[in-house]
């Protein structure tokens, strides 16, 4: 994932891990943001810095957050990242989820390659 400021320049590069396919490749904007979520799918299963930019196929929000922690265990590890694993949120590294809650605000644009 890259993300790119006004002038189009990547400040940061970073890897992520999501399902294939969600969300649909367009252009979305970032409409929420929790400092902690929570998973309506999943129980026990908990995010920090969720950024919130579209709805998935069964229409739960789809952002940006840390790797979820399920009854207080990681889901993966950060080496794990770059593979597809998780329901349709994008998994990042803790340190990179913050770089984006604090990036990109509500109404930043958000682009979904395919």
């Amino acid at each position: 994932m890259w993300v790119v400021d006004g002038q189009n320049n990547v400040v940061r590069e970073m890897p992520v891990s999501g399902r294939r396919g969600v969300p649909t490749p367009g252009e979305y904007k970032v409409n929420s943001q929790s400092l902690r979520s929570y998973s309506l799918d999943f129980e026990g299963v908990w995010f920090n810095n969720m950024t919130r930019f579209a709805l998935g196929p069964a229409g739960g929000n789809i952002g940006f957050h840390d790797i979820p922690k399920k009854n207080g265990k990681v889901m993966q590890t950060e080496d794990q990242l770059g593979t597809f694993q998780g329901s349709g949120c994008i998994r990042m590294s803790p340190a990179d989820a913050k770089f984006v809650f604090d990036f990109a605000k509500p109404g930043t644009k958000v682009v979904v390659l395919p």
